[in-house]
Order: C-alpha cells, then sequence, then structure tokens
C-alpha cells in the first residue's frame, strides 16, 4: 500500500509540474506561421530563481516528471517560486486547483486548438467519414442529449 502511495505522489507531482510548465510557457510560430503554444522547457525552467542556487537541473526536473525520485519539500518549494505557483501547489493538500479563472480560461484557450488537432488526426486515422463535432463525440442537433 505504502508503494503504491508513494507512486500515486509521483505521479500527481509529475502531473502538476507539467501542468505549471505549461502556464509558465509562452506561444511559438510552427511551420505554417501560426503561433502555438508551448511549454516551459525544462532548460529555461532550470535557468529561473531559486532553481540553479537549489542544484535544481534540467536532468532533474525531468527525472521528477518521470517519476523516477522522490522530491523532498525544499525542491517543491524552489520549483514552485520559479514556476509563479503558491507554495502548497505541490502538497497533498493543494486538492483544489489554486488556479484562478483567467488562467484556466488562458490555458484552454492555449491548449484547445492542439487538442481539436489531435482529435481530427484520431478521426482521420481511424478511417471516419463523419465530419465536425459528430466524429469528435459530440451529438448533432436532434440526436441524443438531455432533450432527445
Amino acid at each position: 500500500m505504502a508503494a503504491d502511495d508513494t507512486q500515486q505522489r509521483r505521479a500527481e507531482i509529475a502531473r502538476r509540474l507539467k501542468a505549471a510548465r505549461w502556464l509558465a510557457g509562452d506561444t511559438q510560430l510552427d511551420g505554417k506561421g501560426k503561433r502555438k503554444p508551448a511549454a516551459l522547457s525544462p532548460q529555461a525552467l532550470a535557468a529561473r530563481s531559486p532553481l540553479p542556487e537549489n542544484s535544481i537541473t534540467a536532468s532533474l526536473i525531468g527525472s521528477i516528471e518521470r517519476m523516477e525520485r522522490h522530491t523532498p519539500p525544499m525542491e517543491l518549494d524552489a520549483l514552485a517560486a520559479a514556476l509563479g505557483v503558491t507554495a502548497d501547489y505541490f502538497s497533498a493538500e493543494a486538492q483544489q486547483s489554486r488556479l484562478t479563472p483567467a488562467q484556466i480560461r488562458e490555458a484552454a484557450e492555449l491548449l484547445a486548438p492542439q487538442l481539436l488537432e489531435a482529435a481530427r488526426a484520431l478521426v482521420q486515422a481511424s478511417g471516419s467519414a463523419q465530419p465536425g463535432p459528430v466524429a469528435l463525440g459530440r451529438p448533432a442537433a436532434g440526436e441524443g442529449g438531455a432533450g432527445g
């Protein structure tokens, strides 16, 4: 049971670290000249204060995200400071999101185009001939739903 708890804790820290890197990231141009969201790289994060002072490297950030190591509270506090999130962001007590509605909306707006593109690619790869929202699992007007 303790091993399962440890693995779940590592998974939660990894998930939150990845999410915080996306929120701290920016956008970059893709090959077609469109702006796409981009996560803050582990290298860029490792360069932010107070991580260098705490010997937190890009390699260490990668090992945390791969759930390969226990992350002491001091390292979590330093990561939180570098990412601009609250000190309890990585703690088990922080069950509810501490993100503001504006931050959640911004993250959704940044990720929506990528999710839609991935969904369309999955539909195309599956050979489905259904276009638009129906192919993405949403009922068309008059089908299913609460009024159906």
